[in-house]
């Protein structure tokens, strides 16, 4: 399962397919201009290359975890990065507590967290010039430099997140479902579980209970004009009920 979130409007995509090559974000988002947030999967750079339009931002929360998965190898390295980073979400909880919009909170980024992330990444490259090491803080201090830099964009746009947690909390359920199901039974069966994901987390976007979404869907989308089928997607439907 491939899952794809829209922070500005709201929606939730999951799709199927039997693969996690590059060609899956270029049959998926082909059209597609603007910024992408992921982790460090390559299949993310490689779309972006081929892609002049699209800004590719990274996720502090993976970079976080592979500094959190160094402590047995270097206890004393990974805690400084994990203080610095442990920093910059504390600027982000201040976000969400005042329930700042983007200005608000591009300013109080500037202001607490830049200096902060700079010192961060140039710490990052000088341990990376200095420690040689191939365990567990060699790799985060190399993910770090690799990923870190393209995390800058989100002091400067208010929008964008420090991570992509939020779309990891979507696939929650997909996770735990599936220990439950176990099989989708078809490829086609995968195709309309992902419908199906797609729907209940735009719900849950939208703050729309999905029983009574569906509920009242299959009673009216029989009468429903094809032309005007969008206003039954999550966010429309809570707009007019």
């Amino acid at each position: 399962m491939w899952v794809f979130r829209n922070p500005v409007a709201g929606g939730v995509l999951f799709t199927y397919r039997p693969g996690r090559g590059a060609n899956i974000l270029h049959e998926t988002l082909d059209s597609f201009g603007g910024i992408l947030q992921s982790d460090g999967y390559s299949a993310y750079t490689s779309f972006m290359k081929a892609h002049p339009g699209v800004v590719l931002v990274s996720c502090l929360a993976h970079i976080r975890r592979k500094f959190f998965d160094a402590r047995s190898n270097h206890r004393e390295l990974a805690e400084m990065a994990l203080g610095a980073i442990q920093y910059l979400y504390r600027s982000e909880d201040l976000c969400r507590r005042y329930e700042l919009g983007p200005e608000r909170r591009r300013q109080l980024r500037q202001r607490y967290a830049r200096p902060a992330y700079t010192a961060l990444l140039e710490w990052v490259g000088e341990q990376r010039r200095t420690n040689l090491s191939k365990g567990g803080i060699g790799k985060a201090l190399s993910y770090a430099h690799n990923h870190l830099p393209r995390l800058g964009a989100y002091l400067d746009d208010g929008r964008i997140e420090i991570d992509n947690n939020l779309i990891e909390n979507k696939i929650r359920p997909l996770a735990l479902g599936r220990k439950n199901y176990l099989f989708a039974g078809s490829r086609q069966g995968a195709g309309r579980a992902a419908m199906m994901y797609s729907f209940f987390g735009s719900c849950r976007e939208a703050g729309v209970n999905e029983r009574e979404w569906l509920h009242d869907i299959l009673l009216r989308i029989g009468q429903h004009p094809i032309n005007r089928i969008e206003e039954l997607l999550p966010g429309r439907w809570k707009a007019n009920v």
